[in-house]
């Protein structure tokens, strides 16, 4: 065996273990999540890529994504609460550094585990459910949701079924009979446990996914398209009337939107309370519209502007509920700007390279991060990074074949 070939190999054996640590981490632990990718960052400095692709300009973008970190470092620069988010945002190159070195046989292996990674959080959901369904209907009534793995975080938890989801139905390993299955299985599931960005996330990628994958004219892809619609709103309205989860969460959504005041009694995770927090960060934006206020004095300007407008009221909040006003607070106009076009740069490299994977993902993440600071945390974080590296080499190879 040539001296290369057999370098290569030793190191290709921990590959595995160190993919199946990473998915614990990311179920159970945050600091394992975080160790998983050091370690991965050692396994990709020692292991040469086995073939250098042709298209390197995503693994480039990845690279930009540290570097659009430190547009909110400067104003704070000894504060070492910017390195939360520098080190969340260094798996962008360390996903997709490490994808370009995965054999087929491992890009496979890391798939399953997500696979069984989904399963396992859906029967815990389900298990939770069965032992006090009562209890939780009546949850669901005032706008919770079911437990979950990934710190009980059920928006990002819903938006990993969306992400397993679709690199299960963009791999090749699958009968495509197996893939209907087990995607029927997650979206019945995403259904059920009422998450409603999961809901939009899923919609969108059925929707992307079909437009690409269906043949003729743009009037005839538009057509499959609205038969799509009609198939998805069936569904919805069947999972309406089995599932008393959604009920509730439809009751809630109605009441919580009814109740809606500037008033601020209500200081819980609710959609009147997101509005509140996030005309309150337009409005701090403003004050520095420029350079912002740094990564480690969002919580401070939101609080103080929030203490300034109620006085005798505490803001809990360290965040708003949006990821360009995160942005905009952290960085200001121009970081603000700079994001957008970075966020928006795979959407445009997509349609180039007529890769649907990764315009489906990207489209997905932007639609929660309209609604969610989804990139602000290290969970977001891996699910932008890692499944977006796997739907890009996965459609990547479906276009080269």
């Amino acid at each position: 065996m040539p001296k290369q070939l057999l370098h290569r190999t030793s190191w290709d054996i921990l590959i595995r273990p160190l993919l199946l640590l990473m998915v614990m981490g990311l179920l159970f632990s945050r600091a394992i999540l975080s160790i998983s990718q050091a370690l991965l960052l050692l396994w990709i400095i020692l292991t040469p890529p086995k073939n250098q692709p042709s298209e390197t300009s995503m693994t480039w973008w990845s690279i930009l994504a540290l570097l659009l970190t430190f547009l909110g470092c400067w104003q704070s620069p000894f504060s070492f609460k910017h390195f939360d988010l520098l080190v969340s945002w260094t798996m962008y190159p360390i996903a997709f550094f490490c994808i370009i070195r995965l054999t087929e046989p491992m890009l496979q292996f890391l798939i399953r585990t997500c696979q069984w990674a989904a399963l396992a959080g859906i029967l815990y959901a389900i298990i939770s459910y069965c032992i006090n369904t009562s209890g939780w209907i009546k949850a669901y009534g005032t706008g919770q949701s079911l437990p979950t793995f990934m710190d009980n975080d059920h928006v990002r938890f819903g938006i990993f079924l969306c992400g397993t989801g679709l690199i299960t139905w963009l791999s090749n390993e699958l009968s495509t009979r197996t893939k209907y299955i087990f995607c029927f299985i997650l979206i019945g599931s995403i259904l059920f446990m009422a998450v409603r960005s999961a809901w939009i996330g899923a919609l969108i990628l059925v929707l992307t996914l079909s437009f690409f994958s269906s043949r003729g004219t743009f009037v005839q892809r538009s057509k499959t398209i609205l038969f799509v619609i009609l198939l998805i709103s069936l569904a919805v309205l069947t999972g309406y009337f089995l599932f008393p989860t959604i009920q509730q969460k439809w009751n809630y959504i109605t009441y919580d939107w009814q109740q809606y005041s500037l008033q601020t009694n209500r200081l819980e995770y609710s959609d009147g309370t997101r509005r509140l927090v996030n005309s309150l960060a337009w409005e701090t934006v403003q004050t520095k519209p420029i350079t912002g206020f740094g990564w480690s004095n969002i919580a401070p300007a939101l609080q103080t502007a929030f203490a300034d407008k109620h006085p005798g009221q505490h803001l809990t909040f360290s965040w708003p509920f949006n990821q360009w006003l995160f942005w905009g607070l952290g960085s200001g106009s121009i970081g603000a700007l700079l994001f957008t076009g970075w966020m928006g740069y795979p959407i445009w490299k997509g349609f180039y390279k007529k890769n649907a994977g990764i315009i489906a993902w990207t489209l997905v993440v932007m639609a929660s991060c309209l609604v969610e600071s989804t990139l602000a945390f290290q969970y977001g974080v891996w699910l932008h990074a890692w499944i977006g590296a796997i739907a890009w080499r996965l459609s990547a190879d479906k276009s080269n074949t």
